[in-house]
């Protein structure tokens, strides 16, 4: 059987965030599903394992709510699962930073195509921090 790595997230309002944790959880608990989910009022951020079929279910689960229609799920394939367990859990921000009052959606830097981002990096003056 094959698996797939799934890793996301997405910075949208979640006002029944709570309401949205437990149907997120009712949903996973019916898939062989592992790894971990946050949700927070700010929105979703998750790494997950599963196989193709429990993925392509799990894909559209989240799709079938409009403000996820634009996440974008990063995919990779794997032999089995990558993860020991599954936990899902509310947490006030899905990316810790502890900002009050930051909107990644309204305060953000600049996307870049991956062909660019491998030429910025090949200067001598550009400096890559990955936090």
């Amino acid at each position: 059987m094959s698996y797939n790595v799934l890793l996301y997230y997405y910075y949208t309002p979640l006002d029944d965030y709570n309401e949205y944790f437990n149907l997120h959880k009712t949903f996973c608990n019916k898939y062989d599903f592992k790894g971990r989910i946050i949700i927070a009022k700010g929105g979703i951020n998750g790494t997950l394992s599963g196989n193709d079929v429990d993925c392509k279910a799990y894909i559209n689960f989240i799709y079938s709510d409009n403000r996820f229609r634009n996440l974008e799920f990063k995919i990779d394939k794997c032999d089995s699962h990558c993860f020991p367990k599954l936990s899902i859990k509310l947490r006030d921000e899905i990316v810790s930073l502890k900002v009050p009052h930051l909107d990644p959606n309204i305060t953000t830097g600049k996307n870049i195509s991956p062909k660019k981002f491998l030429e910025m990096i090949k200067h001598h003056d550009t400096v890559l921090v990955d936090v």
